[in-house]
């Protein structure tokens, strides 16, 4: 943003802090505008200003109250034109998660991928969101069936990024929170919803998934959460008994020497043998 502000020389107004300031709340908007529209990526190829007129200035108008002069107007459009683009790029490339792309990654087609394409993509609209390119989301799963691939997906909430948290409670609930907006939405698949009979017929069943309104599927509620810590990045200490590396959150003490988790629970249960162990590692 900086560096468009400065080469268009929007930074030399009067009101430049007041856009500065504006500015991030214009494009939240600007996505949710995009949302509603359900703006194609292509429509904004070549940094097309068409769809500025549908979206920017729809939302621009009633954020910023700039007054620029005419010799400012092309600089304007210009500024605008390399926004465009860049947000042409973003979203041809997180377009590019297609559920076949999902079917590839995750190995096969079931209704638990269809299921969690289905509640993922409801989460994002809801919040009016795209992919998350590093932690921008946070996806709490309450299963670890088939469905959390399509979420990591299309989210980008991964186990790798530490944005997607798993709770064990055998639900099919996901919870998509956006660090940007604050808000969060929890998806539920409701099973009583699905039409007799039709779960014992696996491809029509995942065709009706995928192809169904969502609402005759899904319960959709926005709710409010505790913003998840980021992901931490810890040092590592070599395990007394094996000698392996081990995250220092995860380190035990065993004889007063860290143990990694597996030498611990090995150890600890004949103190006679992990006492001679401690020795010989001493």
């Amino acid at each position: 943003m900086e560096q468009y502000f400065v080469e268009f020389q929007i930074w030399n107004q009067s009101n430049y802090l007041k856009i500065k300031e504006d500015f991030p709340q214009t494009c939240r908007i600007w996505k949710q505008e995009y949302t509603v529209l359900r703006v194609k990526p292509s429509e904004f190829h070549g940094g097309s200003l068409g769809i500025l007129e549908k979206i920017f200035f729809r939302v621009a108008n009633e954020l910023i109250d700039i007054n620029f002069t005419l010799h400012l107007q092309y600089e304007l459009k210009e500024f605008l034109r390399c926004i465009c683009n860049a947000v042409s790029h973003n979203m041809n490339k997180k377009a590019d998660m297609t559920y076949q792309r999902i079917l590839e990654f995750h190995g096969h087609e079931c209704p638990g991928i269809a299921i969690g394409y289905r509640m993922a993509t409801a989460a994002l609209t809801e919040l009016a969101e795209l992919r998350a390119e590093d932690e921008e989301l946070v996806a709490i799963v309450e299963n670890d069936a088939c469905g959390v691939d399509a979420v990591q997906c299309l989210t980008g909430c991964t186990a790798g990024k530490g944005n997607l948290i798993f709770r064990d409670y055998g639900k099919q609930v996901y919870t998509l929170y956006s660090r940007q907006s604050r808000l969060g939405v929890r998806v539920c698949f409701d099973s009583k919803r699905v039409p007799d009979g039709l779960r014992e017929q696996r491809e029509r069943f995942t065709q009706w998934i995928l192809s169904a309104p969502a609402e005759a599927m899904l319960s959709i509620e926005k709710v409010t959460i505790d913003e998840p810590d980021h992901a931490k990045i810890r040092k590592s200490i070599s395990c007394a008994f094996c000698g392996e590396d081990v995250m220092s959150s995860r380190v035990r003490q065993l004889h007063g020497k860290p143990a990694c988790i597996p030498c611990w629970m090995k150890y600890s249960a004949d103190p006679q043998f992990s006492s001679k162990v401690a020795e010989a590692v001493s």
